[in-house]
């Protein structure tokens, strides 16, 4: 067999199901330095299934390695689902071939399937072997390091392993910055707290003061609604605490005297949204929010953010035709009972109103919401729902207490959940940006320093 021309002949195949406007779409979306043909996740397991069907391990091995040589993203995707496809053939000394795969990745969107899926599958098989991951959770490359959370995730699953090695793992990992470690953590306690969230929030009980808000809000997920509550309350208070104690940090919306946030009024409830659009009196800043007419009107440094957010974001999409169009506090119904008025809000280029159009056509692509405490708890919990399940593409929430900004957003656009979440610090000289929009980028500690 020539692994040469078999590797060729599966990469023509995607070639020819590929699109230019994917392949753009997706090296944007990765931010990876890679080649892409333009080919869906579907349509490269397609054509390697057959291919898999007639290898043996030592051709199987070969066209793997003929796959990754060249740095194409579907090739070495196409390997790892090789591999992920004849889990019988592989032995406990290909942990070696995965490591230096993972290392050779620089994406989660291989490690993921290399980790998570062939290396637990691996496991699964040959159980013995799990102790090799101990080297990869105290390596210097953070994707090793997250490949030895993920690689647990089927072990512990579908054969029972305790869950004692991964938290031993987590644990010594907790502290890190680095966002999918964090992210790693947090979506395996998630799916363990379905099996064990007795374990879970035990274990998080006793951590609260050192997860970070990703980790947090993924691993308590699936627990009982009266642990998830508890968890995130003490998270919250001890979060607090530590800004209180960091002179670096400011509360900007805590702001006394006239400037202050007030306190939402609710003046009805129990409307729908054709009831609630129907009338033109509500004070300004209303929103209906589960049938709940809710009104706040925000601080002086809330809308100084807002209005550098607006500003910059106006500059970059006037800066080049095409850049869609973004806009301040609309009215959008996400429901029959809610109309939510978003702080600030982008649409792409085809979606742009008519002028004079009095709404907008379905939902933005980007929504902004930045914190007051009368109204944080709605968008964090209800509104992020909301927003989520109605198809907005990407939100961001804007922290004002942690000095940071919470990213959510989908990793292609039919993925019906956010199932990427970054929390951005300033005091991490993050940068604000995103997929949907080339090119923009603000510093996180500028919202801050207005």
């Amino acid at each position: 067999m020539d692994a040469a021309a078999v590797a060729a002949g599966i990469e023509a195949e995607l070639r020819a199901v590929g699109t230019s406007a994917r392949a753009e779409g997706s090296k944007r979306y990765l931010k990876s330095d890679l080649d892409f043909v333009g080919a869906t996740v579907g349509q490269v397991r397609s054509v390697v299934r057959p291919v898999a069907r007639r290898q043996g391990r030592s051709e199987l091995l070969a066209v793997v390695d003929a796959l990754w040589a060249p740095p194409v993203f579907e090739r070495r995707l196409a390997a790892a689902l090789l591999l992920e496809a004849r889990p019988d053939l592989l032995e406990p000394a290909d942990l070696e071939l995965l490591e230096r795969l993972i290392r050779d990745s620089r994406t989660w969107a291989l490690v993921d399937v290399l980790a998570g899926s062939v290396a637990g599958l691996l496991l699964l098989r040959h159980p013995g072997s799990v102790g090799a991951l101990d080297r990869w959770a105290a390596d210097q490359d953070f994707w090793v390091r997250r490949s030895a959370l993920l690689a647990l995730m089927k072990p512990m699953k579908r054969a029972g392993l305790p869950l004692d090695r991964f938290l031993g793992y987590a644990d010594a990992m907790l502290d890190e910055k680095e966002f999918f470690v964090r992210k790693a953590i947090g979506w395996v306690l998630r799916e363990e707290g379905r099996r064990h969230p007795d374990e879970v929030a035990t274990w998080l009980s006793t951590r609260t003061h050192r997860a970070s808000g990703v980790t947090m809000r993924e691993a308590v997920k699936y627990l009982p609604p009266d642990d998830r509550d508890a968890l995130m309350a003490a998270y919250r208070e001890r979060r607090g605490q530590r800004a209180e104690a960091d002179p670096r940090r400011v509360h900007v919306d805590s702001v006394p005297g006239p400037s202050a946030t007030l306190q939402p009024m609710s003046l009805a409830t129990g409307l729908t949204a054709d009831e609630f659009l129907a009338r033109d009196d509500w004070p300004r800043g209303s929103q209906l929010i589960s049938g709940e007419v809710v009104v706040n009107q925000p601080a002086l440094p809330h809308q100084l953010i807002l209005g550098l957010l607006y500003a910059r974001l106006l500059a970059w999409a006037e800066a080049t035709p095409g850049r869609g169009l973004p806009g301040l506090s609309v009215d959008l119904r996400l429901g029959p009972h809610d109309v939510y008025a978003p702080d600030l809000w982008w649409v792409r280029e085809e979606r742009r109103p008519a002028p004079g159009a009095r709404s907008l056509d379905g939902l933005p692509d980007l929504v902004v919401e930045v914190r007051s405490p009368s109204t944080w708890r709605y968008d964090v919990g209800v509104k992020l729902r909301r927003y989520e399940a109605g198809g907005v593409a990407e939100l961001w929430l804007v922290d004002t207490e942690s000095r940071s900004v919470l990213v959510y957003r989908r990793s292609m656009p039919d993925q019906p959940e956010y199932d990427e979440a970054l929390e951005l610090a300033a005091a991490d000289a993050a940068a604000l940006g995103s997929p949907l929009l080339p090119r923009f980028s603000l510093p996180v500690a500028a919202l801050f320093n207005v």
